[in-house]
């Protein structure tokens, strides 16, 4: 029997299959050299199918996002043919001068990917899934216009990724990442430990393709508050 990393229940071995964080299409166009070493996570086959069109939504963002790097020109091709594809391809795109200058791509679907990496990852580190009874929040694109929260980030940010200590999944370049929890001690200062149930939040730094940066924050109800309502002032 294995636990499926992300609902946490009991499959047997023929119901589980690995799930790959970050998702296997960001390596697209990327030699094996990239490909070595990657996190692989149990998945029961209800949890690995669910995240199939997220994957693609960040794939996308990666793609059309490139600064003119040889090794993208395949992940941007099929971003373009991706976005492209769908009904509602005109409405995500702005235009000046019949140039397009932006897409828009979902928040909502990046948060969701978020916390799939962010379960993986602590699944990975900790070899059990994240409790239930916790509750996880982000920091990342489209937050930036609400300096509070963004400060609330950094000083996460430099918590986990102190002395720049990154883990890598394949490749720095494809996805970095690092997560630690926050437990108090008896002085002010709080430490990283293994004691999950006592944690005032579990932290994780994702970074993709040397781009996109998230902050995804677990921790019960009560802590969560403070940073939820940051994003709704």
């Amino acid at each position: 029997m294995q636990i499926c990393y992300n609902c946490g229940n009991e499959f047997p071995e023929e119901k589980i299959t690995r799930e790959h964080i970050p998702a296997q299409n960001l390596f697209v166009g990327y030699g094996n050299e990239y490909k070595v070493n990657r996190l692989v996570v149990p998945a029961c086959f209800e949890c690995n199918n669910k995240y199939s069109q997220i994957d693609q939504e960040i794939r996308d963002a990666i793609g059309i996002m490139n600064n003119n790097d040889d090794n993208q020109i395949e992940l941007t091709r099929k971003s373009v043919k991706s976005i492209m594809r769908r009904k509602n391809w005109a409405d995500r795109l702005f235009f000046s001068e019949g140039k397009v200058l932006a897409v828009d791509f979902s928040y909502n679907e990046f948060k969701q990917l978020h916390i799939k990496n962010f379960k993986g990852v602590f699944y990975d580190k900790y070899k059990r899934p994240l409790p239930k009874d916790f509750e996880v929040e982000i920091i990342a694109e489209g937050d930036e216009e609400d300096e509070k929260l963004m400060g609330i980030g950094k000083l996460f940010y430099d918590y986990v990724i102190e002395g720049n200590n990154f883990l890598v999944s394949g490749h720095e370049d494809i996805f970095m990442y690092n997560i630690k929890t926050m437990n108090p001690t008896e002085t002010e200062y709080v430490v990283d430990s293994d004691d999950i149930e006592n944690a005032l939040c579990i932290i994780g730094v994702f970074v993709y393709h040397k781009n996109l940066c998230s902050i995804v924050i677990a921790a019960k109800k009560e802590f969560l508050e403070g940073i939820k309502q940051k994003k709704k002032e």
